[in-house]
């Protein structure tokens, strides 16, 4: 019973886990984006809209569907820039209030970031655009040493079984010469 009750939550922390790391994973291309479409002369609206509306473009189908595909990986991201557009048009509250609430409501340091650079710099097309490629550019590297770190963690978790082959190789190796023995 007291098993069952300290694990109750495991399930939920694991999911809001894995949303976490989907939305670090995703955060640079998002960034990359949103660079590309201001530097082409949208305003943050617009660039927001047309994220959103590309993504709903590409991975057609309602919500549900989407998110219990099983080809599909879970983006939280952009599921949840989907819903911000939609509380935007229906009730035509600020983006970078509905960001806050999002990025608050996460808790990952790197959206929180973002939204600060974007409120801070509301009015300011070009130098925004430039303060978001070095976000972006630190977001890729810290993507870059996330990936090398698990790739490290998995090597090291392979190191057990292959020590125990190992073992097993020179038993099979050494045990017909005991038996001559």
């Amino acid at each position: 019973l007291l098993t069952v009750y300290f694990k109750r939550y495991d399930r939920i922390d694991a999911e809001l886990g894995k949303m976490e790391e989907a939305l670090i994973r995703d955060l640079p291309e998002l960034i990359n984006k949103l660079v590309l479409l201001l530097n082409a002369g949208l305003v943050i609206n617009t660039a927001f809209a047309r994220i959103v509306e590309n993504y709903q473009f590409f991975n057609g189908g309602d919500r549900q569907q989407r998110l219990n595909s099983a080809g599909n990986r879970r983006r939280y991201l952009y599921e949840e820039l989907t819903e911000i557009e939609k509380r935007i048009t229906q009730s035509n509250s600020s983006l970078i209030h509905e960001l806050r609430d999002f990025s608050q409501r996460s808790g990952v340091r790197e959206m929180i970031r973002l939204t600060a650079i974007l409120s801070d710099n509301w009015d300011k097309g070009s130098t925004l655009a430039e303060k978001l490629e070095g976000e972006g550019e630190l977001l890729w590297i810290s993507r870059k040493r996330r990936a090398e770190e698990k790739g490290k963690l998995a090597e090291t978790k392979l190191t057990f079984p292959l020590m125990v082959l190992l073992i097993v190789l020179i038993m099979v190796t050494i045990a017909p010469a005991m038996l001559e023995m």
